[in-house]
């Protein structure tokens, strides 16, 4: 019985040593989930952290794709005006050197009738162009570009012994 007891308290000192190193196994695994729970909380507030700076960059780079698509256009905007304008002169520079031609050729030819003819031509094309009929108008008249062009033809298309001579003649 005494050999019973002995066996009996060696079991139960082993099995508080057992108690112990678990009791401390235990205590080990909370302080290692507690860093991790720490390491996670620091990661989340990192990536966070990213993602707002993601955002911000991505707003500045809408922002600036933004202002430079305008710049852009604008650009496409003032290239087609300054093409348009480069027709248009060499437009009328044709018009004048076809009608001083036209004037040397032949001097009977009334040339201020012949542009009011051709200025009235062009502007019914221009209303077909545009879709509308054609109705006169003194305003109109006055500010239209193929008036206004023919206009400074006239001028330029005086007969032949005028001073001034051009890069037509």
């Amino acid at each position: 019985m005494k050999e019973d007891i002995q066996s009996a308290k060696s079991k139960a000192n082993a099995a508080e040593k057992k108690v112990g190193d678990l009791n401390l196994e235990n205590i080990k695994l909370i302080e290692r989930e507690s860093l991790e729970q720490a390491k996670a909380i620091t990661l989340e507030e990192e990536l966070n952290k990213v993602k707002e700076d993601l955002q911000t960059q991505k707003a500045t780079y809408k922002a600036q794709l933004e202002s430079i698509s305008a710049s852009h256009q604008t650009q496409v905007e003032n290239l087609e005006k300054e093409t348009d304008n480069q027709y248009d002169q060499g437009l009328r520079l044709s018009y004048r050197c076809i009608m001083i031609v036209l004037g040397k050729q032949h001097p009977n030819l009334k040339m201020n009738e012949l542009a009011a003819d051709v200025a009235e031509y062009i502007d019914e094309e221009v209303a077909k162009e545009d879709g509308r009929e054609l109705e006169p108008n003194a305003s109109e008249e006055a500010t239209s570009p193929p008036h206004a062009a023919l206009a400074n033809v006239v001028e330029a298309s005086t007969p032949p012994g005028a001073t001034g001579e051009t890069s037509c003649s």
